[in-house]
């Protein structure tokens, strides 16, 4: 497996946030190498997709993992993957690991979000492929003042995009993930839930992924800026990252 230069430090007051596309030249070999370390019921899982696309994505993000955690902390793949779990609601996380983690890959784009648990707890992020999506097929998931919202916007498809996704990575950083009801959290609301008051979320501007809405959301309030790398992007210096725009 690949060595990193430990070129980022826990210290640093934001999360950070891996990418890849199915585009990017990530050698075969490596993620043939990351699908072997997996614990045999996550390999299994991948393995049971039916199309090529998911199990490589699914792959993907838990590359990107190890990668995070070997830039953060000089943890090795074969740590990072082998003792990759998930909660019975499907929040992944490393056993004795102090590093939260969350998944989400959508089209041709995989990503992978990490925050120490002591900064801002448990993390979420969504990605999702802009297309025609009438607001009536997924109406259940939203609020009547959401759905108010989005009918109102002047881009009713981009606005259901964006709580969309600001939605799904909320249930995740809830740990809860569907198995709540989407439209209990009212994102228009100074506090979407209750029993949660710090539960923060928003919308990420990243560049050249114009054709994807993505959000973030924390356990324990806002976040000013996300680091953010592409690893296997063509020429990408795996010891620079960019600054992800959060948006209002």
């Amino acid at each position: 497996m690949p060595t990193r230069n430990l070129v980022i430090r826990k210290t640093l007051p934001s999360p950070l946030l891996l990418s890849a596309t199915l585009h990017d030249p990530v050698q075969p070999a490596l993620e043939k190498s990351a699908f072997a370390l997996l614990p045999p019921e996550q390999a299994a899982s991948i393995a049971g997709n039916r199309r090529e696309q998911d199990r490589r994505l699914r792959t993907l993000v838990r590359l990107l993992l190890a990668e995070g955690l070997l830039l953060l902390e000089g943890r090795p793949f074969q740590d990072s993957l082998g003792r990759l779990a998930q909660t019975a609601a499907g929040r992944p996380f490393v056993r004795d690991c102090d590093w939260e983690c969350s998944f989400s890959h959508s089209h041709e784009l995989a990503l992978c979000l990490i925050g120490h648990r002591d900064w801002r707890g448990r993390l979420g992020i969504d990605a999702e492929h802009l297309h025609p999506l009438p607001l009536e097929e997924v109406a259940v998931a939203f609020c009547a003042e959401e759905q108010n919202d989005i009918a109102k916007a002047t881009d009713p498809q981009g606005r259901l995009f964006q709580l969309w996704t600001r939605k799904e990575a909320a249930l995740k950083a809830l740990g809860s993930g569907f198995l709540q009801e989407p439209a209990t959290i009212n994102l228009l609301s100074p506090r979407p839930v209750p029993l949660m008051p710090d539960l923060w979320s928003a919308n990420l501007a990243l560049q050249g992924l114009s054709a994807y809405a993505v959000a973030i959301a924390t356990e324990k309030g806002p976040i000013s800026s996300i680091r953010w790398m592409s690893p296997y992007a063509a020429g990408q210096d795996t010891q620079l990252y960019q600054v992800a725009e959060v948006l209002p």
